[in-house]
C-alpha cells in the first residue's frame, strides 16, 4: 500500500512534508490511533495524498490548509479513494459501498492495492464526531492565521470532569507490554460499551499509557503498572463530579470487561491484572494534568516551519558578531570617509 501510494502522488517530498504535519496535528490532538477507533497512519497517508493528487503544484502551506478545508465539508460517508475500486474475481473480498455491512462504514477510507478494504473501518460514531470537531477547529485556526494554536496539544484531561482510570499490572516489563497492547486492542468496544449507559453521553479514551513506578513487592518481585483515562460526560450533567456519588453505577460494564480481558485471552498469566475506579479530575496527578503542554515541541516547530514555509530571521548575536567583525552594513561616516579618500 505505501508503495503504491508513493507512486501516485505527483511530489513525494510535498507529500512526506504534508504527511509529517498532518501526523503531528493528529498526535497533539489525540486522534492517532485505528486501534481506538481514530484514524491510524495508513488512513492518513490516504486523505494527505488525495488532497496531493487534487492539487498537484501548490505549495506545502497551500496543501495543509487545503487538506483541512477539504475533509471538514467531505460529505461522509462517502468513500475516500486514490484509484478506482476494482473485482478482479480472484475469490477476494473488496470493498463495496452496495455491500449492507461495508454500507454502515462511518468514515470510510479505501486502500489502493488489490484488494481494497476499509482502513479506518474502526472508525465509530463517537469517534468521528471527535474528528470532525478537529477538523472544523483546525479551519477556524488556519483561517485566523494562527499556526500555533493549530498544533497546540489536546486538553483531554481538563475537559472532562469525570474518568474511569485502568490500573494495569505484570511482573515484568515484558508481560506488561504485552498486556498493554491486548487491552488496548478491546478498549474501543469497552468504549462503546460505556456509552451504552443511559447516564453517560459520550466517552473517549485517551490514546496513550502512563506507566507508573516500579514498585517493589517483597518475596512476589518487582510490580509493573500503567494506567489508561477515559474521559465521561454524563447525560444533562456535562460531566459533572457529582455522578461518582452514587447516581453513575458503571459495576455491570467494569467486572464483566475485566472479566473477559482474563478469560478470554491463550496469552494470559496470572501475574497480569488490570483494576478500574471512576475518578475526578480534581484528583489526577498534576503530570497528568499538565500532559501534552511541553510534549513534541521540536516535532511541532518542524512541523510548522513545513507548513509555513517560514525562515526564521538571522539571530541577534550573530548579526552583532557580524557587523562587529566588518561584515555588515556601514555606518554613514565610514562610507563619507572611503568616498572622501578616494576623491584624494
Amino acid at each position: 500500500v505505501t508503495e503504491m501510494i508513493l507512486r501516485l502522488v505527483p511530489s513525494v517530498e510535498s507529500f512526506r512534508a504534508v504527511l509529517r504535519c498532518v501526523k503531528c496535528w493528529a498526535r497533539m490532538r489525540g486522534i492517532y490511533s485505528g486501534v481506538l477507533g481514530y484514524l491510524g497512519g495508513v488512513s492518513w497517508a490516504i486523505l494527505v495524498a488525495h488532497v496531493c493528487h487534487l492539487y498537484p503544484n501548490a505549495p506545502l502551506n497551500v496543501l495543509l490548509a487545503r487538506f483541512f478545508y477539504l475533509y471538514d465539508d467531505w460529505r461522509w460517508p462517502y468513500h475516500v479513494t486514490l484509484v478506482p475500486i476494482e473485482d478482479h474475481n480472484l475469490g477476494q473480498q473488496v470493498w463495496d459501498p452496495k455491500n449492507p455491512r461495508d454500507a454502515q462504514h462511518v468514515m470510510p477510507i479505501i486502500t489502493p492495492a488489490y484488494p481494497s478494504m476499509n482502513s479506518s473501518h474502526n472508525v465509530t460514531p463517537s469517534t468521528f464526531r471527535i474528528m470532525k470537531a478537529e477538523f472544523t477547529r483546525a479551519v477556524r485556526c488556519i483561517g485566523q492565521r494562527d499556526w500555533t494554536s493549530l498544533f497546540l496539544p489536546t486538553t483531554f484531561f481538563r475537559r472532562y470532569k469525570i474518568f474511569v482510570r485502568l490500573h494495569l499490572t505484570a511482573g515484568s516489563a515484558f508481560n506488561l507490554y504485552k498486556w498493554k497492547a491486548y487491552v488496548e486492542s478491546k478498549l474501543r468496544v469497552f468504549v462503546l460499551e460505556l456509552e451504552g449507559v443511559p447516564q453517560v453521553e459520550s466517552a473517549r479514551c485517551y490514546p496513550e499509557m502512563f506507566d507508573q513506578p516500579v514498585k517493589k513487592q517483597g518475596k512476589d518481585g518487582p510490580l509493573y503498572g500503567s494506567h489508561v483515562y477515559i474521559g465521561l460526560v454524563l447525560s444533562g450533567g456535562k460531566g459533572k463530579s457529582r455522578g461518582i456519588k452514587g447516581t453513575l453505577d458503571l459495576t455491570h460494564i467494569m467486572y464483566p470487561f475485566m472479566s473477559r480481558l482474563q478469560h478470554h485471552w491463550a496469552g494470559y498469566i496470572p501475574e497480569m491484572q488490570v483494576t478500574s475506579v471512576c475518578v475526578k479530575r480534581m484528583d489526577l496527578p498534576q503530570n497528568i494534568l499538565s500532559h501534552g503542554v511541553q510534549k513534541n515541541r521540536v516535532m511541532k516547530r518542524k512541523a510548522m516551519q513545513d507548513a509555513t514555509d517560514y525562515n526564521p530571521r538571522p539571530n541577534k548575536h550573530k548579526r552583532n558578531e557580524s557587523l562587529q567583525k566588518g561584515n555588515g552594513p556601514r555606518s554613514k561616516n565610514a562610507s563619507s570617509q572611503k568616498h572622501h579618500a578616494e576623491n584624494r
